[in-house]
């Protein structure tokens, strides 16, 4: 992990070699949405968080601090290591704590937004073991868009689209552990009741096979077996529990 001046000397040392591995080497998709400028903000006692929109997606990263992310009907922790994506038009605000002040990197994108699981304008990543892949994005993006080199709109597109890439897929990831644990736990509680891969996929909206390939995945064996298993263990303990 390097701090903001030693991102900035390393990466002007490598402009060139970046660039040209970015462009020439890149096999992507060109993605149509396009950054416009990006900005570092630490916290200052002036300071002002009011509740307020912007005509474009916006990318946070905490560099450092804690604090709050606020909008008209929730108020967030937030600290370091997480990224917040704010779709077009989404009233909020960040506060910062006082003893640990927040610093961040934002970045404004033109005709790009996301759809939710949870039906809101925004989501927030805790990055966790991450944090040097999503900071190591961000702080590149951040470079390109200050510097203004050549092909610069190009190689911000190619990390914004990887970056908004692995994004997804950790939300992904986190929601078939949700929905997997959800199906065993209804399992555990109605296991004696007539249960079907039907019944137990419904509970996740998901269709039985895929529902059946992630919890196979996840834990190793099929929802099915896993029925049998808890079942078969709960005669052996009526067994001998019984005189």
């Amino acid at each position: 992990y390097y701090t903001l001046i030693e991102y900035l000397n390393y990466y002007n040392e490598t402009t060139n070699y970046k660039y040209n591995n970015a462009i020439q080497n890149n096999n992507e998709a060109s993605p149509v949405f396009l950054p416009l400028h990006a900005a570092y903000s630490k916290y200052e006692h002036d300071w002002n968080s009011i509740i307020h929109t912007h005509p474009y997606l916006e990318l946070l990263y905490i560099n450092n601090g804690s604090g709050f992310f606020i909008t008209e009907e929730k108020e967030h922790s937030i600290t370091k290591g997480n990224l917040i994506i704010i779709n077009a038009n989404t009233p909020h605000t960040e506060k910062s704590s006082e003893n640990m002040p927040l610093e961040y990197i934002s970045v404004a994108i033109k005709d790009l937004c996301f759809s939710f699981n949870n039906l809101t304008s925004y989501a927030i990543y805790k990055c966790n073991e991450d944090q040097a892949i999503f900071s190591h994005y961000m702080h590149s993006i951040f470079i390109e868009l200050k510097n203004k080199n050549p092909d610069y709109v190009k190689v911000c597109q190619i990390q914004l689209q990887r970056l908004t890439n692995y994004s997804i897929q950790i939300e992904s990831t986190t929601r078939i552990a949700r929905e997997c644990n959800k199906i065993k736990q209804y399992i555990d509680f109605h296991f004696s009741q007539e249960l079907s891969l039907e019944k137990l996929a419904a509970l996740t909206h998901l269709n039985k096979y895929y529902v059946s390939h992630i919890f196979s995945k996840h834990f190793g064996y099929s929802p099915m077996q896993y029925l049998c298993q808890v079942r078969i263990q709960n005669s052996k303990n009526l067994l001998a529990n019984t005189d």
